[in-house]
Formats: C-alpha cells, sequence, structure tokens
C-alpha cells in the first residue's frame, strides 16, 4: 500500500512525458501517435 502513490506519481510523469513528444520524436522510437494519445490522457490511477 506504500507504494502506491510513488506508483501513481510515476505514471502521471510517464504520462506527461508521453504527451509532449512530437510526432517526430514518435517515428523515430516507433510509437503509433495515437496509442501514444490514449495512454497520455489515462488517469494516473488507472493503468
Amino acid at each position: 500500500m506504500a507504494r502506491l502513490p510513488t506508483l501513481w506519481a510515476t505514471r502521471a510523469r510517464n504520462r506527461r512525458e508521453l504527451s509532449r513528444l512530437t510526432a517526430e520524436q514518435m517515428r523515430d522510437t516507433g510509437l503509433d501517435p495515437d496509442l501514444v494519445r490514449r495512454e497520455s490522457r489515462k488517469p494516473f490511477w488507472r493503468a
């Protein structure tokens, strides 16, 4: 239970970083822009 706040903070940070990627960065890393958009819009408490 004590790890939950850390997990949520990590998810929030990762999703914030995903939302800042440019289309070029997504192409360079092989990420699907639709998948990135969906993932970055998820609330931090949802896996």
